[in-house]
């Protein structure tokens, strides 16, 4: 499932080219007054299999509760989520580094935000409280959030169908504050060291998975490459923490693709892989733990958990992917 910020986000990638009211502010349009506070730097800790420690305990309502972005809106809120950041290895690191996503949607007006916070030394970029603004044809406007707050980095978009621009920037304002007053309030997360044995970050195809000889399994003609991350619009805070990282390593021959992600000191994970529907734990040689999974698009989803790191790979039940899911976690070791 694609996270919320960057479906929505994507939709109104349009939007964010224009200006935010001007074609090039000088500076933050509706930018609340927040007085500078001091927030203590965290202290590391190890990632072992425990669950990560999120901003915000993981919990939007602490972000912004449905009574004050119903306030914001000036309609009632008909649905909070937050992101599954277990949904694969790539989004999981998000979490790893204490990042919480949420969005916030009403029914009436169409008024929607969606929102990234994680502990500024997470991926610190810095920039204005709106940054971009404008009109899509169908008279929706939408302005981006990117900023620090009390240190929580800030990335997120807030819209408003049939709104006018300056009831976006007033809403924007609005949530800014309420953004500033939580991120006041909550606790430092601590950013991990990863434990021995754990995967060197970030997720390099190029280095890593393209350089490997697939010949043997699936002989000639096999191509690897990597897919990106960049297509659409990205908030900066979320490219700053994936920090030059691959999207996703695929080899591919005629009919057949093999898509695989990992994320070193990801074994924290491993209890949300086992208790998915239909997941099956098999055996396989050379590996620690394997669990198969029906993949949400069709074929087969194997997670493999070697050490502290995990691996989620996407294929089509065919024996020479799992033998290629071997020779990459094999290359992973002794990297």
């Amino acid at each position: 499932m694609t996270s919320p910020l960057r479906l929505l986000a994507a939709a109104a990638a349009v939007v964010l080219l224009a200006g935010c009211a001007q074609p090039a502010p000088a500076a933050p349009v509706g930018a609340p007054s927040v007085p500078p506070s001091v927030t203590p730097t965290p202290t590391a800790t190890a990632v072992a299999n425990a669950q990560p420690d999120q901003l915000f305990g993981g919990d939007c309502a602490a972000v912004a509760t449905d009574a004050q972005m119903s306030k914001i809106f000036g309609e009632a809120v008909v649905a909070r989520k937050a992101f599954d950041s277990v949904e694969n290895p790539k989004a999981a690191y998000e979490e790893q580094r204490g990042a919480l996503e949420c969005s916030w949607m009403t029914a009436k007006q169409g008024w929607g935000a969606v929102v990234l916070v994680l502990p500024e030394a997470a991926a610190p970029v810095g920039a204005s409280a709106c940054r971009n603004s404008g009109i899509e044809a169908g008279g929706q406007y939408s302005c981006a959030i990117e900023t620090v707050l009390s240190g929580v980095q800030v990335s997120g978009l807030l819209w408003g169908s049939g709104s006018s621009n300056k009831a976006t920037v007033a809403a924007t304002k609005a949530f800014t504050a309420v953004l500033a007053a939580s991120a006041a309030a909550t606790s430092a997360v601590a950013l991990p060291v990863l434990p021995e044995g754990s995967w060197s970050h970030p997720m390099n195809c190029e280095a890593t998975l393209i350089p490997l000889d697939f010949t043997a399994i699936y002989g000639a003609g096999t191509a690897a490459w990597e897919d990106g991350v960049n297509d659409g619009y990205y908030p900066p805070a979320l490219r700053a923490l994936w920090g030059g990282s691959s999207g996703s390593c695929v080899v591919f021959k005629e009919s057949e693709m093999l898509s695989v992600q990992w994320l070193g000191g990801g074994r924290w994970a491993e209890s949300t892989v086992r208790a998915r529907e239909d997941a099956e734990v098999i055996e396989l040689e050379g590996i620690e733990l394997a669990i198969t999974s029906p993949a949400a698009y069709g074929g087969v989803r194997l997670d493999v958990f070697d050490g502290p790191n995990w691996l989620s790979a996407v294929f089509f039940d065919d024996d020479a992917d799992v033998e290629a899911v071997q020779l990459i976690v094999s290359t992973l070791d002794h990297k």
